[in-house]
């Protein structure tokens, strides 16, 4: 965090990431960061030695279901691509597709869980699985540009989808899936050169042998797929998970509500945000909704 009146207009990135007359030393709030606010005080309790026991078992048996379902994915690959049965029962086409989006739904969550841990991970290439957001935005975008200015302005998740408005109505959906497949296929290596070009180095995690491998072996399963002839039930394991996860991350960012206005007096962030912490808002219906 820093102070208002020590930020740039436009906090450095290129205008056009805000809408028109943003200026971020008036549109954002100035939070007040001192040892008497919610925030200090919960820095402090997770610093004890009881607490730091906790987080290391729970971080132990997150990263072990984690490798459960790296190896459920592997078996999945094994028996859709090379029609190798590993486990008791075959697992046919329709079986394999249901496991590639539970599979990679769960990569997404664990790739977003580890993009926000210590760094460097070679588990945050897992925030690719999805085919929708990427683990080299995430680290900028997502972390300084999206969770420090949520619920302002400056979020860059309110524009996460706006290239998509610029299309008619009826075809942002098959505009969206294109543009997700392209980026799958070839749009990511794309972006890593641009920026390796213009940083004249690699930046982390883009100069690491794992990520530029996993980056090919998600392009690869696309070509192998339909060179095997499974290029449709793969497609349509690629369109239930990137819509999954773009309905997922829409719904679970909640917009500002009419009464919420009265919120944005609060300075403290850490107050700010859990008076934030809406339930999803999709039909209006709690007993729908979550």
């Amino acid at each position: 965090f820093c102070q208002v009146d020590n930020l740039t207009p436009a906090l450095g990135l290129p205008p056009q990431a805000f809408p028109r007359g943003f200026d971020a030393r008036k549109d954002i709030n100035n939070w007040q960061l001192k040892e008497n606010t919610m925030l200090h005080a919960v820095q402090q309790k997770v610093k004890q030695p009881e607490h730091q026991k906790k987080v290391r078992t729970a971080n132990f048996l997150f990263d072990f279901s984690c490798y459960v379902v790296i190896a459920l994915y592997i078996i999945t690959c094994l028996a859709f691509f090379f029609d190798i049965q590993v486990l008791p029962f075959d697992i046919n086409d329709t079986g394999a597709v249901a496991l590639f989006v539970f599979t990679r739904a769960a990569f997404a969550a664990y790739g977003h869980y580890y993009v926000h841990a210590k760094y460097p991970s070679w588990k945050i290439i897992f925030f690719d699985s999805g085919y929708g957001p990427t683990c080299i935005s995430a680290l900028d975008g997502h972390v300084m540009m999206h969770h420090v200015y949520t619920h302002s302005v400056a979020d860059l998740k309110n524009r996460l989808f706006n290239g998509m408005w610029i299309l008619p109505p009826l075809w942002r959906p098959l505009g969206f899936t294109l543009s997700k497949l392209g980026m799958a296929l070839s749009g990511t290596f794309l972006q890593v050169m641009t920026m390796a070009r213009r940083s004249k180095k690699f930046h982390e995690p883009i100069g690491k042998w794992w990520f530029l491998a996993y980056r090919v072996e998600l392009a690869a399963e696309f070509f192998y797929a339909f060179y095997i002839g499974k290029g449709v039930p793969f497609m349509i394991q690629f369109c239930l998970i990137l819509w999954y996860l773009a309905f997922v991350i829409l719904s679970g960012h909640d917009f500002l509500y009419e009464d919420d206005e009265d919120l944005f007096d609060e300075k403290d962030w850490g107050k700010y945000q859990v008076l934030h912490a809406n339930d999803f808002y999709i039909t209006g219906n709690k007993y729908v909704d979550m």
